[in-house]
């Protein structure tokens, strides 16, 4: 799955303007989203949390 995943995570994250990263509420967001989309793929167990290693911008 992690091929599936990986393409899902860089295409969100190409759509989305620097704005929106910004601040704590940006990394929620993006935690948020990212738990959609890979729970859409993703059928045979449910993803409950997105932990991020590093973050550069």
């Amino acid at each position: 799955m992690m091929p599936k995943i990986n393409d899902v995570f860089l295409i969100y994250l190409k759509i989305l303007k620097p704005s929106e990263l910004k601040g704590s509420i940006g990394i929620y967001r993006l935690r948020e989203e990212l738990m959609i989309r890979f729970n859409k793929i993703i059928v045979s167990a449910q993803v409950n949390d997105v932990l991020f290693k590093d973050f550069i911008m």
